[in-house]
């Protein structure tokens, strides 16, 4: 929710006009079903409104009504965050029913669900099309799409005076559904970035009043208690909630983790393998081997995860890229960013090479110094996070992989902030961990310092913390390499 290319929505509003009339393709059986979905959607039950719909397809692939539930799951798998479901559902009405009469709109949807998938590549090569449409029918449903396409863009490249007036547009012309919602999802995103953390709960309050589906309504309270517990409460300690040890595997000490949105915890370690949790089982790790010289575990596409092992990177006991296929000499991370590409930072040249989703090169990213310890972390709300361990400094690289914004993390009068990791969560704020402290230092997408939560306690110590992750609930894991452990917080 709130990741920028990830938010929530049911389009009800518009279901009139895409019912229309009764066409020769209709079947008494499909037309039934799509009415009973529509109706179980109206009255909040989208459990049983997903039978009926998913169906149709399935029983009735060639009556009308087979793209009208298309688009009705694809728009219902947006609003509940589960966002490859969208994609699949929406490519299919794109493909197969590409002379139906809502073409256009089925496009332009198409163009936004990439975008939550984390891919931006459409909607910024069609950006003079998406434009066009709402000068051309700037009251139609496709217009009112294509401008929560350009208010993402917008944000993304921090333009926020047009990111506002274009969600202002919006939030005017419609009151419920998918668009209403993923406005004020991109509303909350806009108002922290303008330090406006009150303002952006009330537009998550908003959404989670605007919907009866308890998973939608649930995604909400999450943000909302994140927002409250760091912008709000004093509480500046974190609390030790569960030790995931996995010694009996044979590690040698962990070098990297990661946190899926499914809740699965992945550990990469020096043996080298690599041992999986579900993170609601800390005593249940599933180990298997890896490459040898595994160093970093980060996003690929589709969530997929990398692992990045000397001059290769690996996903799914895949060679995604060898060095036989990039032209990297000293490969330091990877990571499938926003834009729609692959990016693999290069200590020896001093930047990043940029490669589209069939690993055709795109050419390298802009300069800047590394010291072959980076870390390149996703910021959900546009552009990538480089960190540079044993500094002070983070950059922001935005969407399109062509300007750096550099950040200092020392602050006046504090004590200087050195980041072994970072790592940052649905509603992009940054999460550091601090190599003198042993604190994690929080800022806000403005990248305003915000708070500092303390982990350690009379009773408890960090040995050698290595490694930062944060998962969908706000839950904090940190690896200690020595204790061979890792530690949520909460």
């Amino acid at each position: 929710m709130l990741r920028f290319f990830k938010v929530t929505g049911i389009l009800l509003s518009g279901l009139a006009c895409f019912c229309g009339e009764v066409s020769a393709d209709r079947t008494p059986l499909s037309e039934k079903e799509l009415a009973r979905g529509s109706y179980l959607l109206e009255q909040g039950k989208t459990d049983e409104a997903l039978r009926h719909l998913k169906n149709i397809p399935l029983s009735y692939p060639k009556s009308s009504e087979a793209p009208e539930a298309l688009r009705f799951l694809a728009e219902i798998y947006l609003d509940r965050g589960q966002y490859d479901q969208a994609k699949t559902a929406i490519d299919r009405v794109v493909t197969e029913y590409a002379e139906h009469e809502n073409a256009e709109y089925h496009t332009v949807l198409n163009h936004y669900i990439s975008m939550f998938t984390g891919d931006v590549r459409d909607a910024i090569n069609r950006r003079v099309q998406i434009e066009a449409i709402v000068s051309k029918t700037p009251s139609s449903q496709s217009a009112t799409l294509a401008r929560a396409i350009m208010a993402k863009l917008a944000i993304a490249d921090r333009d926020l005076p047009r990111a506002e007036l274009l969600l202002t547009q919006i939030l005017v012309r419609i009151r419920s559904g998918v668009v209403y919602r993923c406005a004020l999802s991109d509303l909350a995103a806009l108002r922290l970035l303008q330090d406006n953390p009150t303002e952006a709960m009330l537009a998550i309050q908003q959404i989670r009043e605007s919907s009866d589906d308890e998973v939608i309504r649930n995604r909400a309270s999450m943000d909302l208690d994140r927002l409250n517990r760091l912008y709000l409460d004093q509480n500046s300690k974190l609390v030790r909630t569960a030790d995931f040890e996995f010694a009996e595997h044979g590690s040698k000490g962990p070098v990297d983790i990661h946190v899926s949105a499914s809740g699965t915890l992945t550990v990469l370690d020096r043996n080298p393998i690599q041992i999986t949790f579900q993170t609601a089982k800390p005593d249940a790790g599933i180990s298997k081997s890896v490459p040898e010289k595994s160093m970093r575990l980060n996003l690929g596409y589709d969530d997929a995860l990398l692992t990045i092992a000397g001059n290769q990177i690996v996903s799914n006991d895949t060679v995604l890229f060898s060095s036989a296929s990039h032209p990297v000499r000293n490969l330091v991370d990877a990571i499938w960013t926003t834009p729609g590409e692959y990016w693999l930072l290069d200590r020896s040249a001093d930047t990043f090479f940029r490669f589209d989703r069939s690993r055709q090169s795109l050419g390298p990213g802009p300069k800047f110094n590394l010291n072959g310890k980076e870390h390149l972390v996703r910021n959900p709300i546009g552009g990538t996070w480089i960190v540079l361990p044993s500094s002070d400094t983070v950059y922001l690289v935005n969407t399109r992989g062509t300007n750096i914004q550099e950040m200092n993390l020392q602050i006046p009068d504090t004590k200087k902030v050195e980041p072994i990791d970072i790592a940052s969560d649905s509603l992009g704020h940054l999460y550091v961990l601090d190599r003198n402290q042993h604190l994690v230092v929080v800022y806000s997408p403005s990248f305003k310092r915000i708070k500092s939560f303390t982990v350690e306690s009379s009773e408890f110590r960090l040995r050698s913390p290595i490694a930062l992750a944060v998962d969908p609930q706000g839950r904090i894991y940190i690896a200690d390499q020595k204790f061979k452990v890792i530690y949520q917080f909460k």
